[in-house]
């Protein structure tokens, strides 16, 4: 099976035509030229007989912005200068969970210093003073009900703050669903975590 991905369509017609192969074509949006062989099966170098058909993918161009599945929109948000507890009910209200990554910044501790979106998420940075306090490994408490999770990361020197996040499944119901930053990851001591709770719908 020869390889002809990346050949405009007629040279794959052609050389396939040499190797006694007949091909199938199917049009699929690609950020190729349009009418470049993107993907072929049977893969290259694969042993296929005499007379088979392969399948080629040939690139229709790009598609515009508008027929593309939308991804997620960016908040637009900017929270920089906004203490953490005030971004979080926002970034919750929009339905989206915050990345919160602590930052040695001038600017008050628990403020955010920047923010960006990465894919679903609102990824904060936050200040922890221009002179953080040495880190330590953030509990796991995701699982656990809020009021145990609570006092676990109190129990280990942490601030938190709850949000309430819509789950489908009954079981969740008052769980922490999600927390950041993660459990066992770093982050300096006295700082805030920020845990979603499960609330059923209904």
């Amino acid at each position: 099976m020869p390889n002809v991905v990346g050949q405009s369509q007629q040279q794959a017609m052609s050389t396939l035509q040499q190797a006694g192969l007949r091909a199938t074509t199917v049009q699929v949006p690609s950020a190729q030229p349009k009418g470049t062989v993107v993907a072929q099966n049977p893969a290259a170098s694969q042993k296929v007989s005499q007379d088979s058909s392969v399948r080629l993918n040939i690139s229709k161009g790009p598609t515009t912005p508008a027929t593309t599945s939308p991804s997620p929109p960016s908040s637009g948000n900017d929270y920089t200068g906004m203490r953490l507890q005030q971004a979080i009910p926002k970034i919750t209200q929009g339905l989206q969970e915050a990345i919160v990554v602590y930052v040695k910044s001038s600017q008050p501790v628990g403020t955010a210093v920047a923010n960006s979106t990465a894919g679903t998420r609102e990824r904060l940075q936050v200040s922890a003073g221009a002179n953080p306090q040495p880190a330590t490994s953030v509990p796991d408490v995701t699982g656990e009900d809020a009021a145990t999770a609570q006092q676990d990361l109190h129990a280990a020197g942490f601030s938190v703050i709850q949000a309430k996040w819509p789950v489908s499944d009954a079981t969740q119901d008052g769980q922490v669903v999600y927390e950041t930053p993660a459990g066992g990851r770093p982050a300096p001591k006295g700082s805030t975590i920020v845990i979603y709770v499960g609330t059923a719908n209904g």
